[in-house]
């Protein structure tokens, strides 16, 4: 993780107010060259590519889920934006904490599996 997604992602999960070359939050809200990426809102954590799926962006989110021990991964492939695998909008919002619920419902179904292997049923 770089310096400076660990140093404001710090701040944003303790609710205060840091600034760092193009990134900043408020404490509330996290924001890459002005653009909001991440919020808190009274459901939990939503978090957003904000139609820039690019490798600092998703580095700064997936710093943030790093940073509050959330099993989330936002990634590419074939120029084509994912979140823990599944084909995502890049301008859409998506509520973290439902998608680190369901990863960790994954690794108990692939846990509890009686030879490692995930049990598709869930």
């Amino acid at each position: 993780m770089k310096k400076i997604t660990e140093t404001i992602a710090n701040a944003f999960s303790q609710g205060s107010t840091k600034s760092l070359g193009n990134t900043s939050t408020d404490g509330n809200a996290f924001y890459l060259h002005g653009n909001k990426i991440a919020e808190w809102r009274e459901n939990g954590l939503h978090m957003s590519l904000a139609g820039w799926s690019t490798v600092t962006t998703r580095e700064r989110l997936n710093g943030i889920a790093q940073t509050i021990g959330l099993k989330v991964s936002f990634t590419q492939k074939a120029f084509e934006p994912y979140l823990n695998g599944k084909l995502i909008n890049e301008n859409a919002w998506y509520n973290v904490r439902e998608v680190h619920l369901d990863a960790i419902d994954r690794e108990k179904a692939f846990d509890a599996s009686p030879v490692g292997q995930f049990v598709e049923s869930l």
